[in-house]
């Protein structure tokens, strides 16, 4: 994520000033000070009462999964980033929002899609994918192995594709793409990974 300096606002209960932070930072270095083990009620708690620590390990260990739905929709990743800090200031000015205590993950990801819908909104001549970013990867050999990677997922039915990015990137497993998607069955995820294979087989 780019360091992106944002003011995060007043903190839910209304008793804290504006904090500035850094997004990186808040979500790197403020998770560190809360229990790993928590778990997302408890932290939506705490972040409800203005712990600041508690919001930032909710971003940690939520951000690649919304990052991954995210870019399944936006092949992006310059946009990706952006609406990923925009998610984490609207994020913690809206959990007043009776619904983020009941799953805290669908909350994130149904404010993420908003975010991405709204992008689309106010940028229609945008295209909506992009090149892989070389800035990110000084390897050529890594960087090709990348771009075939890419072209090969371009050949998967769209749902297959964005079943591998929620599933292996977004780190929700097979369970939670699929029910996210809509599709279930055992072994949907094995048996897209082959098609995937096939598909890098015939790319020289």
């Amino acid at each position: 994520m780019h360091l992106t300096t944002v003011c995060l606002g007043e903190d839910p209960g209304g008793d804290n000033p504006a904090v500035r932070l850094t997004v990186a930072h808040a979500v790197s270095h403020l998770a560190e000070m809360s229990d790993a083990s928590d778990s997302d009620d408890a932290l939506v708690l705490a972040a409800q009462g203005g712990d600041l620590a508690a919001w930032s390990a909710l971003c940690h260990r939520h951000s690649p999964m919304l990052a991954a739905y995210l870019g399944g929709r936006l092949g992006r990743p310059d946009v990706v980033d952006r609406l990923l800090g925009q998610a984490i200031v609207t994020g913690w000015r809206n959990l007043r929002d009776p619904t983020v205590a009941d799953d805290f993950a669908a909350w994130w990801r149904r404010l993420g899609g908003h975010l991405a819908t709204t992008w689309h909104q106010e940028h229609p001549d945008e295209p909506l994918t992009g090149p892989f970013p070389t800035e990110r990867c000084a390897d050529p050999g890594r960087k090709l192995a990348f771009d075939r990677l890419e072209h090969a997922l371009t050949k998967l039915e769209e749902t297959d594709r964005r079943f591998l990015e929620l599933s292996i990137r977004g780190g929700l497993g097979e369970p939670g793409a699929g029910s996210i998607l809509g599709s279930a069955g055992d072994g949907a995820q094995n048996g897209i990974l082959s098609r995937l294979e096939e598909v890098l087989g015939e790319i020289p």
